[in-house]
């Protein structure tokens, strides 16, 4: 039995654009992330069923099927401590606004330097451990 904690962060990007995932899979991936994709609300909600434990969660606000603010609910109930970082190309205060009271860690707008990105992730990761 390995009682060595993974070595490997567990990332899951919320995210419909084909292009941004893949290039958010092959940047982490480089960084020694465990990447897991959703490209739609009911993708998200399998991936959250299918795995115990997540490190951060990349959430776009607007993907097929639902919101960002339609998952934060659930994933606040079911995985209180794990970072959520918003992501959006829209930029509007109320939105941020709510997606802050509704527990995201952050919202980072689009489009974003991945080298900020992942010190932002790093930076909640190592808040909530």
């Amino acid at each position: 039995m390995n009682l060595m904690p993974d070595p490997h962060p567990h990332v899951l990007i919320v995210e419909d654009e084909k292009s941004l995932r893949n290039m958010l899979r092959r940047f982490l991936t480089l960084n020694d992330y465990e990447v897991h994709f959703a490209a739609d609300f009911n993708e998200a909600l399998n991936s959250l069923f299918d795995h115990s434990h997540f490190d951060v969660i990349l959430l776009d606000v607007n993907f097929p099927g639902g919101t960002g603010l339609d998952l934060l609910p659930f994933i606040q109930k079911h995985c209180p401590d794990t970072p959520v970082i918003m992501v959006s190309a829209e930029h509007d205060a109320d939105l941020i606004q709510s997606t802050l009271e509704h527990g995201a860690r952050e919202f980072i707008q689009k489009p974003f330097s991945l080298e900020v990105l992942l010190g932002r992730m790093e930076h909640h990761m190592h808040q909530a451990s």
